[in-house]
């Protein structure tokens, strides 16, 4: 089987009857910046998410505030027997606390013993790859493993489906972003430094030819119309190298970032490199670990009022010179997440819900999902 196949495969072989034993859900993590908005979102819509972490102070003062259950436990180091105790009663587990590259196989690990769908916010390529190569274990344990619930990737996961939707035939598929007006959370900029320093995480990737391939990030630097201001953008690690390729099928995806002009050739050079080198050494990754703590503490009220996502997907076929372009933009990036994870758990809570296996969100609900997350904050979309 070619890879073009092996990515045509997971598009159909989803539709499976699962069978839910449990009605309660969980948010791990809930104490962190995304988990927080989630929680508060949850209360405002009547949800009852059981809330847990491992920082006991923060979990309970929480839960105390939502009136909601509060569970404590760390996973590291856990043993199988007692985080499967934890979810004994959860239907699913929506993970937000990373980096996932670290933490998301215990997990997958218990819910396919527990019989427990489970969901998460990663952006990170080899949290999607290892997950979808679980995929045969998940169906047959009748779970749904369902990775990217948040900003990262369900807008671009579900125009891109949209737009391949419209050209079938499409072999190259090209995405980019652009945030303004916000800023990013400690627990996001922790994960990106600790991925960025990390031996080989420093380079960018694509997918060519149905494989993921390495390459410097900022190899490629192209400029974007999105749908209000042109741009100049860099190619960049973005998630729908892998998860876009399980929705669609196509076999050539990259990503690209908005970089203002004066960054773009320091982001080329070797300085950009060389800084990731030095911050991989342990008491330099310590020291920008904390100082991330001090200086970053996330976007705040109002900032997240006023900001937006812009997003820019492009799908071609080679053969036939034809090109789709579809523009959206969306609230900022962190209340994207909690609107559509809610969204999402609702979804999978769902009596009518079946599909189990590895699941991308627009595998899992729809291509149209975007469109009916918002619950009346702004956003558009378009596709020409």
């Amino acid at each position: 089987m070619n890879e073009a196949e092996n990515g045509s495969k997971f598009m159909n072989a989803t539709h499976q009857e699962s069978t839910p034993r449990k009605s309660r859900w969980m948010i791990y993590g809930a104490n962190g910046y995304t988990g927080r908005l989630i929680a508060q979102l949850a209360k405002e819509k009547a949800e009852k998410p059981v809330l847990a972490g491992r920082n006991k102070l923060e979990i309970e003062a929480l839960a105390a505030q939502f009136g909601f259950e509060s569970r404590v436990f760390a996973i590291d180091g856990i043993t199988p027997t007692t985080l499967d105790a934890y979810l004994d009663d959860i239907a699913l587990v929506v993970v937000c606390a990373g980096p996932f590259i670290f933490t998301s196989k215990t997990w997958v690990d218990s819910c396919l013993r527990t019989g427990t769908h489970y969901m998460d916010i990663t952006g990170e390529i080899p949290v999607f790859e290892s997950i979808f190569a679980r995929n045969s274990d998940a169906i047959d344990a009748k779970v749904a493993l369902i990775p990217g619930c948040g900003f990262d990737v369900v807008p671009t996961d579900c125009l891109a489906k949209m737009l391949h939707n419209e050209l079938p035939t499409a072999t190259h598929l090209a995405v980019a972003l652009w945030g303004y007006g916000g800023a990013v959370s400690q627990g996001t900029s922790k994960s990106v430094l600790r991925l960025l320093s990390s031996s080989r995480q420093h380079y960018s990737r694509c997918r060519k030819d149905g494989k993921i391939i390495e390459e410097e990030i900022g190899a490629r630097v192209a400029d974007v119309q999105f749908a209000t201001d042109h741009k100049s953008v860099v190619s960049a690690p973005l998630p729908d190298v892998s998860s876009a390729y399980y929705s669609t099928g196509i076999i050539n995806i990259s990503g690209y970032l908005e970089v203002p002009p004066s960054r773009v050739a320091w982001i080329k050079s070797g300085i950009f490199r060389r800084m990731l080198d030095a911050i991989s050494f342990g008491p330099l990754r310590w020291a920008a670990d904390r100082a991330i703590e001090y200086f970053i503490s996330g976007p705040s009220d109002e900032m997240r009022k006023v900001a937006k996502q812009e997003i820019f997907v492009r799908v071609y076929d080679y053969v036939q010179n034809r090109a789709l372009v579809g523009r959206m933009t969306t609230p900022e990036g962190y209340s994207t997440t909690a609107y559509s994870v809610l969204a999402a758990v609702r979804r999978v809570l769902s009596p009518n819900f079946h599909k189990v296996g590895a699941l991308t969100p627009s595998m899992a609900f729809g291509e149209d999902f975007i469109k009916h997350i918002f619950d009346g904050s702004s956003s558009s979309l378009q596709v020409e």
